[in-house]
């Protein structure tokens, strides 16, 4: 090996190093994005249970930050629909350990149009440049809540009908009582 292969052997290594460098340093100046789901189950009895819900947030870490525009919901057709964040124009401005989060209850999980009643398969964030920010969990998640909301009503219509009966058992042993 001459000296012209040894000084293309250290430039190659040099470039090397160099090209890694740099492949580091993009990959550590990008944002990182984490988001989350949690589902809350509507506590208590009829008729002072709540309704379920489920929490979303997103986070970002690292030096770049990230507009969000849209709040969305995914149909099992593939169809999107979406809620703005902030302004319209502008949308939500997240830097650096910055999050937003939101509560939802089932009817805000769901849509209707002229073609029928749509239920949420999951949900994401857009932000200004188009990004999907898919939330953890949120496909599970939905499936409780809808889940638990059936059940909920399922009580509610229990308990409607058990005052029903019990009012019309009233009012056949007692004629006095009338329906106002």
């Amino acid at each position: 090996m001459n000296t012209t292969d040894k000084i293309a052997m250290a430039a190659l290594i040099f470039s090397l190093i160099s090209l890694g460098w740099q492949i580091f340093a993009w990959w550590k100046d990008r944002t990182k994005i984490s988001t989350r789901s949690s589902f809350y189950t509507g506590n208590g009895v009829a008729p002072e249970r709540y309704l379920p819900s489920l929490f979303v947030s997103i986070a970002v870490d690292g030096p770049r930050a990230v507009v969000l525009r849209l709040l969305c919901l995914r149909f099992e057709d593939g169809q999107w629909s979406g809620t703005y964040i902030g302004d319209t124009k502008t949308g939500t401005r997240l830097s650096d350990g910055g999050h937003f989060e939101m509560t939802m209850s089932g009817e805000d999980l769901s849509t209707s149009d002229d073609r029928g009643y749509f239920d949420a398969v999951e949900i994401f964030f857009k932000d200004s440049l188009g990004r999907e920010h898919v939330v953890k969990n949120s496909r599970e998640n939905l499936i409780k809540v809808r889940a638990e909301e059936r059940e909920f009503y399922a009580e509610r219509k229990a308990q409607r009908l058990a005052e029903q009966a019990a009012k019309k058992e009233a009012q056949a042993s007692d004629p006095l009582i009338t329906d106002h």
